[in-house]
């Protein structure tokens, strides 16, 4: 049995996820930036929740002092979408060789 964190596991992909894994016996931590989304997945699905922000420095350390302090963690599934906003300039990537 594994301790699992998914992030973006409040909805979609992410909880589909989270659901098969719970029912695989093993731990599971819902990271959700929406603490009352993230708590109603892991209620339906048996599951630990985590207050997490995949942009925020701040709330990812909360999330990692979170999990350290129930025993830690065995698989980090990053599953979180970040989008950059509209009309900011991406960085061009480096030319494959």
């Amino acid at each position: 049995m594994a301790a699992i964190l998914v992030t973006g596991a409040n909805k979609g992909l992410g909880f589909e996820t989270a659901r098969r894994l719970v029912i695989a016996g093993h731990i599971v931590y819902i990271g959700s930036r929406d603490i009352e989304r993230g708590r109603r997945a892991s209620d339906q699905l048996g599951a630990r929740v985590v207050q997490l922000d995949v942009t925020d420095d701040a709330s990812v350390r909360a999330a990692v002092d979170t999990v350290e302090a129930d025993g830690g963690l065995d698989v980090l599934i990053n599953n979180a979408g970040v989008a950059a906003e509209w009309g900011a300039r991406m960085p061009r990537s480096a030319p494959l060789r």
